[in-house]
Parts: C-alpha cells; structure tokens; sequence
C-alpha cells in the first residue's frame, strides 16, 4: 500500500501549474512553508547583517546579537549597546553604524515600524529604503519575511538568482529572463523565493 502524497497548498500548484519543472522542486523538497513572520525591527537587524556574508556566518552574528539585546533585538536594547558592543557580535563598524541609527530612527519617531503593515508594497519599499544602508534588497526580505507578502522575487538576491539559473539550466540570467519568470510565477513569487534558495543551497 503506498502512502498518500499530502495535499499541495494552492500557492504550490500554482507554481506547478506555471513551471512544470517546479514539480520536481516539490518533489524533492517537500512542502516548503514561510515560517512565523518575524518582528519588524529584529528582521531589518537581521537584514544588515546579512549583507554580503553566509548565511551561516549570519545566524552566528545574528544569535550573539540576540544575546546581547538579551534575547529580542530591539531598538531600545540596541541604543542601549554601545558600537563597540555591536561590533563584539561580529557586526562591521558600518554595520554596527547603520543599526544603531536605525534604532535611533525608530525610537525618535522619525519611523513608525507598526505603520509598515498598513501601506502598499512600493510605499512600504520607498519607506523602508529612508533607513541608512537598507536598499532594495534588505527592502524586499523585509516584505517577505516581516510583512508577509505573498508575491516577491528578488533580483538582488544571489540565492534567487543562482536557484533560478540552476532550474531552468542557464549560464547566464539576464535581467530579462528574471523578469520573465517573476511574471511567470507572480503572484506567488515568495513560495517560489523559498524553493529556490533551498535549490541553491544545494552542493
């Protein structure tokens, strides 16, 4: 007796339906879901000191943070840190910099984290670009796993970028390729994020 596939949400069969090679993703890993969305403030953190270093080296960065702001980063917790503080966890001076002032941003009123939820995805994106050093990408992370956007497919993302050339069998993805297959699986572009960071992750 074989065992019973469990249903594919409809975000996933949509992905199938779209790209049939999708269905081999799914096939190989599971259902993949977004986890519990993250505070807003502790993810634009976690943003920052994801730029430009592994995602091991992150999580490594991002638990000392955490400890350091005794165990949620919050604005309060990191205005209260020092930047050589910030530094000790693995933060780069501008880095370190960069969280700071945004901790400051928000604790002044100049930004009211709450209020992000409540706007659309390019006044959300124009917004969350004010902060120093927070560009598009970091932007982007933010609408998918704080804000909980359904349909966002970075091109900044290196992780994206390699999964997509990697399923599709291309040495090279030009912008409009991207663009292509981010019409192609929208509006489900944050499902289709998940399964292709796993496929990059792969050796």
């Amino acid at each position: 007796m074989t065992r019973k596939s469990p249903k594919l949400p409809k975000s996933v069969e949509y992905l199938c339906e779209r790209d049939p090679k999708f269905s081999a993703l799914v096939e190989k890993f599971g259902i993949i879901r977004r986890g519990k969305l993250g505070e807003p403030f502790a993810t634009l953190a976690g943003c920052f000191v994801a730029q430009q270093v592994s995602s091991k080296a992150a999580d490594a960065i991002t638990a000392r943070l955490e400890l350091l702001c005794g165990g949620t980063i919050t604005p309060e917790a990191v205005v209260r840190a020092d930047i050589p503080a910030l530094r000790s966890c693995g933060l780069s001076e501008r880095k370190a910099q960069y969280l700071r002032a945004a901790a400051e941003k928000v604790l002044n009123g100049e930004f009211d984290m709450s209020e992000l939820k409540k706007l659309d995805t390019d006044t959300a994106v124009e917004r969350m670009t004010s902060f120093k050093g927070a560009g598009i990408w970091t932007a982007e992370m933010m609408l998918i796993f704080a804000l909980g956007n359904p349909d966002v497919l970075s091109f900044k993302d290196l992780g994206i970028r390699r999964g997509l050339a990697r399923l599709h069998n291309l040495k090279e993805l030009t912008p409009a390729k991207f663009e292509k297959l981010r019409k192609l699986y929208s509006p489900q572009g944050t499902i289709a994020s998940l399964y292709l960071w796993r496929l990059a992750g792969e050796k």
